[in-house]
């Protein structure tokens, strides 16, 4: 692990750049940390470029490791219980 300050170190610098409560970035994980914080920027750049209506919208970090197998033993016949496609590649 490196030792050099990131960006995405700083939770409470994060919170108060975002404008959320206090607290409210602490709960993800480090590992997913840099994913989280750039798709929520990422959703908050479209809303300003009005690609978004504001408004509340869920992010979902999930790993798509097995997901075909998953998706065949937990879903119908389409498949449709996880997503087909992202919003965006990152």
């Amino acid at each position: 692990m490196s030792s050099q300050f990131d960006l995405y170190d700083d939770v409470a610098g994060l919170e108060r750049y975002l404008n959320f409560p206090e607290g409210s970035l602490r709960n993800i994980p480090i590992y997913a940390r840099k994913p989280a914080i750039d798709s929520i920027l990422k959703v908050k750049e479209m809303e300003s470029k009005n690609l978004f209506r504001p408004g509340l919208y869920y992010i979902v970090l999930l790993p798509s490791m097995r997901s075909t197998e998953t998706r065949k033993a937990t879903s119908g016949p389409n498949g449709s219980i996880l997503p087909q496609s992202s919003l965006w590649e990152s």
